[in-house]
């Protein structure tokens, strides 16, 4: 089983529209809506890569309810911790003429602090169980920037390898505890340097500062330009991964995707550079859907072939 802490978790509404126009009245051909945030896209995604997920984290109110039947109906485990505030909801507005995806996101709101020992309590609790777990999302106002290191910490106390996809310094405080992989994009990675990386041996150089301070594997996304892995070993290595072709409707969810392909790939018994092959994949197939984390599974072994390595010096 693979736990999948997220203390923010959102309703996604989708809405699609033949085309946007604004300033204008706009009516969507098609919407859905379906539990999500960065934890819960990796536990719906690894379920359609044929792994068992446990997802943790705050919800409340009615639409934490709805997060509630949404997993159920989907057979994925979870363990929420109850708050007063409601969980929010986001909307993705999808263009088909232009395929652009605008994304509209509701803050999370702050939980009482007797929350967050709770969701550590239940952290502790599944460990036991636990073969990997993946940390990702922002945290809610006035959260400690230590919570993800005290996620790592128990993990590593359970003897579970723990992935960290976080920014600034919730990333910062969880190398600390030494995770075994941490997964920002580009834009995290410079944001939380207070550099700016763009080409991959810029990224690669940035990512070997960052896991200097804790750390064995770094996988950085760079969208439609691939991503950048690094280990920090008895050897510092580094590669930069293609990307697969799709048509792309919407990218929303597609770095979660990633990191539910490496952690399904761990899992399975591979390598960490196929590991992060393999979440390529997951991205690319995510971003040719309009919903997160509802991409087709059977794409997956198609796509991988299209995605090379190569060393960065």
């Amino acid at each position: 089983m693979i736990i999948c802490l997220g203390p923010t978790p959102t309703i996604q509404r989708v809405m699609l529209f033949d085309r946007v126009i604004l300033d204008a009245v706009n009516r969507a051909e098609q919407t859905f809506q379906f539990a999500s945030g960065k934890s819960v896209n990796v536990a719906r995604a690894l379920k359609l890569l044929g792994h068992e997920a446990l997802c943790l984290g705050f919800v409340g109110g009615d639409s934490g309810e709805t997060m509630r039947r949404d997993l159920d109906g989907l057979g994925i485990a979870h363990d929420f911790v109850q708050v007063r505030p409601g969980t929010r909801t986001c909307l993705t507005v999808v263009d088909r003429s232009q395929n652009i995806a605008t994304e509209l996101v509701e803050e999370s709101q702050a939980v009482a602090d007797e929350a967050y020992a709770a969701l550590l309590d239940r952290l502790n609790a599944h460990l036991a169980g636990a073969s990997l777990l993946v940390v990702s999302g922002s945290l809610p106002p006035g959260a400690l920037d230590d919570l993800y290191e005290r996620c790592v910490t128990a993990a590593n106390k359970h003897g579970v390898r723990a992935l960290v996809d976080a920014r600034g310094a919730a990333l910062e405080r969880s190398l600390t505890a030494r995770p075994f992989l941490i997964k920002p994009n580009c834009a995290e990675l410079g944001a939380t340097l207070g550099i700016e990386a763009q080409t991959p041996s810029q990224i690669a150089a940035a990512a070997r500062r960052l896991l200097a301070r804790g750390g064995q594997w770094a996988a950085v996304t760079m969208g439609a330009e691939g991503s950048v892995v690094v280990e920090i070993g008895t050897e510092s290595r580094a590669w930069h991964l293609g990307v697969a072709e799709v048509e792309t409707v919407s990218a929303i969810g597609s770095g979660d995707c990633y990191a539910a392909g490496i952690a399904a790939g761990i899992e399975a018994g591979a390598g960490v550079l196929e590991a992060c092959r393999r979440g390529a994949a997951c991205a690319a197939a995510n971003a040719a859907t309009a919903g997160a984390a509802h991409f087709d599974p059977r794409l997956i072994e198609q796509l991988l072939e299209q995605i090379d390595s190569a060393p960065i010096d």
